[in-house]
């Protein structure tokens, strides 16, 4: 037999010790079956000593003796399912006519895994005999049909094959069924169906055991129960099987929830009480607290485990020593606990807590913990500290005070007169009455007799503690010789509390006043201010006539007579406006030993609303001895008086308030000293000074006179007139800036002494506005004389265009005529030349005149530049050189040539006059790529895309940054009046952006500045020049018709003749009315209208317009030196086919001509005009 060799712990050595008191054979194997202890029993087995048997595989040696290999091979597999299951687990076989039972138990250790089990064998074949088994199936049959659970067998379909009489009773029903035609399932709860088949599924397939809770209907009603369902497998007749056993839940169910809600509701009354929860067991010393327990002791849960040690460190030092002591004689006592102690917080705070706990006892009635609660206790513990503060407060000034006090209950007896006990009496009343030890005496014990010798005292007594209802009174005690003021409350029936004063001296002195009544009564008669007087407690002694008119009473007789009822008929306020309360009043403050003459209240009857004002004055009266025996208060009605320091407090107040708001600077001034003492905001703002600066000092003094003339002119004037009006001065701010001032100066009285009024207009914005406004005017006049000279140009333009136009065409019909080697031919191309020359020049004076007509066209901007060269050196004087740098590579752009001019020309003057003397413009062209990243940069263009740029660049004085950003804005000019209108640059601007172009200004003063125009780049244009154009033979032209429209007959004879030469039919008109009628005679035949745009009455665009309504496939082809009033070609976006502009030459003139025919039929002008 094989064996393994290992050296046993300690728990096998005390295993030996167990097994060797079992009666059955034991074993004690590790995972691996490997036998590691075993009794003689087991032994005895195999015929050998235990100690024979270690290290030997348990199933290994079953087999060789006690056991077939078969089932020696179960035990393996059942030693295997221990392991798995971690359950104890029991198998039987039968050996050589006996029946072995054999049990395994699991032993889990420390780290929760299985190392051993034990192994006992069991012989029970007695219990196997037949008539055993019978006997103990009928006792099992008995006990299964008693049981009040449900048990019953379920096959692996499900379905139902043996039950208890418990669960057909209750769940099945007495109805007879067919097996197995009982699901189990069927019983279920729908929602708990898939949970049980699953669980007893394992059962099946697994053979562990599965507890589940389920509901089963019941077979009388609806109601389910609520079931813990056991199932373990077995085998009937080799098939496995489930044996279910269920237990009823349904009440231990109700009674969790209900339990559960309890705790809740016991949490929630814990929570809303803000209380912990602390538990301690008094034997391992381990602590449980709830949540609240932790912020009580200002801990951080987690960081230490409760325990008594933990808690015992909160505590403050000198509260530990005696609760850890209360704490171990209750659990010595097991007693209950009840402690107040204090808590020492991490922010050195203290707090009050209390615990309270019970003792726990076990089953041999032995206190076993502790169970209780902990609440804060601090803010009862301030108030009960302040409680008593308070009462020993109360108690000092119950026993200092200097009346006597004493505490007393009524004593009411069969057959005997009422009597009271003193209950408490303080040291002034012992002192007053002469009576010691009262407490707990009766009044009768201490003045026999007194129910009888002071009954209306005594009665009074009665009634207070009877009724509650307070008394107060004056009252002479014969035996000690004093009068005493007497004051008596209930704290609740049956008792009164008294308090005396002896007013013996008081009493006295209104006797001695009294004696003098008369002699009183007949000054205060006399007296028209108000008079009183009262004794120390307010009463009113005597008062006259004008007192009780003064307050509003009919009469004498009617006026209140104590100070105690005026405040219920009269309400009193201060000077300013406060209610004032009853000690503040003329009689109290008297009685305080106060004095006033003058003391001003406004007072106000309650039940009429009347209103006055009074003067008060008041003092008190003193005895012999200097001590307040009283008071006199005298009134007078001030009323008037108060409504006219009113008024005149108002118009103070109004005076005041227009002062400090007037808009214009007001300063007032000692008349001798001229120095300032009052000055408004608007002076202090005007000049930039503060107050502190400004009062005491003179104008002079100040500086604010930017010319000492202007300073000693308002002099001059304010001596001989005694007054300054409007007079417009020049003043200097603090900062230094310069203001146009109205300045004016009154002679004026102010308080009580001889001042000057000095009044400050600032007319700065003004005098600003009225010189922008004549620099505007300027500028207008300017621009209105620009506006004359260029419709005066723009007239000689037209004009002389219609002449070059009848010069150049006749040179050339010259030239046709005349041999070429006839000498006439230089003389008339010299014409020709000086004709073409003299174009430029009108094209320059239609671009001054800003009347050329904007025709857009693809051109190059080098050749512009260079075209334009000669007539800027001549416009811009010989004193500063022009330096022209262009581009290597020729870049075309599109626009007007004119408009381009007019860009140049405006730059160069500008150039010109930043330079002033001698330097030096230089003109550039070059072409740029501007990208996305650029224009988001900053770059001026803000459209990506390639440009050309055109820049001009001077050596002037550069542009300062004041300037800069109004340059664009039209009629802005920094040059003198008359020397420019402000809109040059302007205009450039309103070109460019006409353009699609973008404009940027770069300058720095001192060195120059550059403007740099960029224009979109376009391709060289590759359109049909006019040689290219079919010119119609002459047997077409003759089939073609021309209606020519000319005002100017030499131009109307020339251009007839050259389209006569070239075979077409013309008609000629020289205005409008002609032409119309040649249109109506001539029907739907006229090809082409050739007219000059200027005509008087209708202009040309109007006539093409009119005759094309009956001429549906005329073309139209227009002549024009410029033109203001009609359509602008470049603003229509199509190139100018069906326009020439004035002069022309033949050649163009005819290429017009070709080109207008080969174009289409065009709807009128208007209807493409934007």
């Amino acid at each position: 037999m094989p064996r393994k060799t290992f050296s046993p712990t300690p728990f096998d050595h005390e295993a030996l010790k167990v097994t060797g008191s079992f009666a059955e054979p034991v074993i004690l194997i590790d995972a691996k079956g490997a036998i590691i202890e075993t009794n003689s029993k087991f032994a005895d087995l195999f015929g050998k000593k235990p100690l024979e048997l270690v290290g030997a595989i348990a199933w290994e040696a079953a087999s060789s003796n006690i056991c077939d290999p078969n089932v020696a091979g179960a035990w393996k597999e059942q030693v295997k399912e221990v392991l798995e299951s971690r359950k104890q687990l029991i198998f039987e076989y039968e050996q050589d006519g006996k029946f072995l039972q054999v049990k395994i138990y699991p032993v889990i250790s420390a780290e929760d895994t299985i190392t051993r089990m034990f192994v006992v064998i069991d012989d029970i074949t007695g219990k196997k005999s037949p008539a055993h088994s019978r006997h103990h199936e009928l006792a099992f049959k008995e006990i299964l049909e008693a049981l009040p659970g449900f048990v019953f067998i379920m096959d692996a379909e499900g379905y139902l094959i043996g039950w208890n009489n418990y669960t057909k009773d209750v769940i099945i029903g007495p109805q007879e069924i067919e097996l197995p035609d009982a699901s189990a399932f069927a019983y279920l709860h729908p929602d708990d169906r898939n949970l049980v088949m699953r669980k007893f599924q394992a059962v099946i397939e697994f053979g562990t055991e599965q507890v589940v809770d389920a509901r089963v209907q019941q077979y009388d009603c609806e109601d389910y129960l609520l079931l813990m369902v056991t199932g373990r497998k077995i085998l009937i007749e080799g098939e496995a099987c489930v044996l279910g056993i269920g237990i009823d839940m349904t009440e231990r169910n109700l009674y969790e929830n209900t339990l559960n809600a309890q705790k809740t509701r016991f949490s929630q009354a814990l929570e809303a009480a803000h209380a912990g929860v602390w538990e301690w067991n008094i034997n391992t010393g381990e602590n449980i607290w709830s949540d609240e327990m932790w912020s009580f002791y200002d801990l951080e849960r987690g960081d230490e485990k409760p325990s008594f040690d933990l808690w015992s460190k909160t505590l403050h030092p000198e509260d530990r020593e005696s609760s850890i002591r209360s704490v171990s004689e209750a659990a010595r006592n097991e007693s209950e606990l009840t402690l107040e102690y204090r808590v020492c917080m991490r922010d050195g705070s203290t707090r009050w807590l209390m615990a309270r706990g019970k003792p726990v006892f076990d089953n041999l009635g032995h206190a076993a913990s502790y169970i209780g609660t902990v609440i804060d206790i601090t803010e009862r513990k301030e108030l009960s500290e302040q409680l008593r503060v308070s009462e020993s407060k109360y108690r000092s000034l119950f026993e200092n005070i200097p009346k006597g006090i004493a505490y007393c209950r009524m004593i009411y007896e069969k057959g005997v007169a009422p009597d009271f006990i003193f209950l408490d009496a303080n040291a002034a009343f012992e002192r007053i009455t002469g009576f010691v030890d009262v407490i707990g005496k009766r009044i009768s014990d201490l003045f026999p007799g007194i129910q009888k010798t002071h009954e209306k005292l005594f009665r009074i007594y009665e009634e207070v503690a009877r009724t509650g209802k307070s008394n107060q009174l004056e009252y002479y005690v014969e035996p000690l010789n004093q009068w005493h003021s007497i004051s008596v409350a209930s704290p609740e029936k049956g008792y009164f509390i008294a308090i005396f004063d002896v007013i013996t001296e008081q009493k006295n002195s209104e006797i001695e006043i009294l004696k003098d009544k008369a002699k009183l009564e007949a000054a205060l008669a006399s007296m028209t201010d108000a008079v009183l007087f009262s004794d120390t407690e307010g009463r009113f002694i005597d008062f006259n006539e004008a007192f009780a008119t003064f307050h509003r009473f009919k009469n004498k007789e009617e006026c209140a007579k104590t100070f105690a009822e005026h405040p219920e008929l009269l309400e009193v306020f201060m000077e300013n406006g406060e209610r004032a309360s009853a000690d503040q009043w003329p009689v109290s403050r008297a009685l305080r030993g106060e004095t006033a003459t003058n003391a001003v209240y406004t007072l106000r009857r309650k039940d009429t609303g009347e209103t006055w004002s009074g003067s008060y004055g008041f003092a008190p009266i003193l005895d012999a001895n200097g001590k307040i025996v009283g008071s006199v208060v005298t009134g007078r009605d001030v009323t008037e008086q108060k409504l006219t320091e009113n008024a005149l407090r108002e118009s103070e107040f109004k005076f005041r308030s227009i002062f400090d708001h007037a808009p214009v600077a007001i300063g007032i001034g000692d008349i001798i000293q001229n120095r300032l003492f009052e000055v408004n905001s608007s002076w202090l703002r005007f000049f930039g000074y503060s107050r502190q600066e400004v009062i005491g000092r003179t104008l002079a003094n100040l500086r604010l006179f930017s010319s000492i003339e202007d300073y000693k002119m308002l002099v001059r004037i304010f001596r001989e007139e005694g007054r300054i009006v409007n007079r417009h001065v020049l003043l200097r701010k603090k900062s230094g800036e310069v203001m146009n001032i109205i300045f004016s100066a009154e002679n004026i009285t102010f308080a009580g002494r001889p001042s000057v009024l000095v009044m400050m207009m600032d007319i700065t914005h003004r005098i600003r506005a009225e010189e922008e406004q004549e620099k505007l005017q300027a500028q207008l006049l300017q621009s209105q004389k620009m506006e004359l000279i260029g419709q005066l140009a723009g007239g000689i333009a037209h004009d002389f265009n219609n002449v070059l136009a009848v010069i150049l065409g006749n040179t050339e019909l010259l030239l046709e005529q005349v041999a070429k080697s006839s000498p006439l031919v230089d003389y008339i191309n010299d014409i020709h030349k000086s004709a073409i020359r003299s174009i430029d020049l009108t094209r320059q004076l239609l671009a001054f005149a800003r009347k050329q007509t904007a025709q857009p066209i693809v051109l190059s901007m080098n050749s512009e530049v260079e075209n334009l060269l000669p007539m800027l050196r001549r416009l811009i004087g010989e004193s500063i050189r022009i330096l022209w740098h262009p581009d290597s590579c020729d870049n075309f752009v599109r626009t007007d040539p004119s408009q381009l001019d007019q860009i140049l020309t405006n730059l160069s003057v500008n150039a010109r006059d930043a330079i002033k003397d001698s330097g030096t413009i230089t003109i550039e062209t070059g072409t740029v790529h501007i990208g996305q990243k650029e224009c988001t940069d900053g770059h001026p263009c803000q459209s990506p895309g390639d440009y050309v740029r055109l820049s001009v660049t001077d050596s002037g004085s550069g542009i300062d940054k004041n300037t800069l950003p109004h340059i664009f804005e039209p009629f802005f000019t920094t040059k003198e009046i008359g020397k420019g209108t402000g809109l040059g640059l302007s205009t450039v601007y309103g070109i460019i952006k006409q353009n699609n172009g973008y404009l940027e200004c770069r300058t720095e003063q001192g060195k120059g500045t550059t403007f740099s125009i960029y224009l979109p780049r376009h391709d060289e244009p590759k359109g049909i020049r006019a040689h290219e154009i079919s010119a119609p033979t002459q047997q077409q032209t003759s089939d073609l018709t021309i209606l020519l429209v000319e005002d100017e007959p030499q131009l109307l004879n020339l251009t007839r003749r050259v389209l006569e030469n070239k075979g077409f039919t013309v008609l000629t008109a020289l205005d409008a009315d002609t032409a119309v009628s040649l249109a109506e005679n001539h029907s739907n035949h006229i090809d082409l209208l050739v007219t000059d745009i200027t005509l008087p009455k209708m202009n040309g665009v109007q006539l093409g317009n009119h005759i094309i309504a009956n001429n549906k496939n005329m073309k139209v082809l227009y002549m024009s030196g410029y033109s203001v009033d009609t359509i602008n070609h470049a603003e229509s976006g199509e190139e100018s086919n069906n326009f020439i502009l004035k002069p022309f030459t033949i050649k163009d003139f005819l290429a017009a001509v070709y080109r207008s025919l080969n174009q289409p039929a065009v709807p009128p002008v208007e209807k493409r005009v934007k």
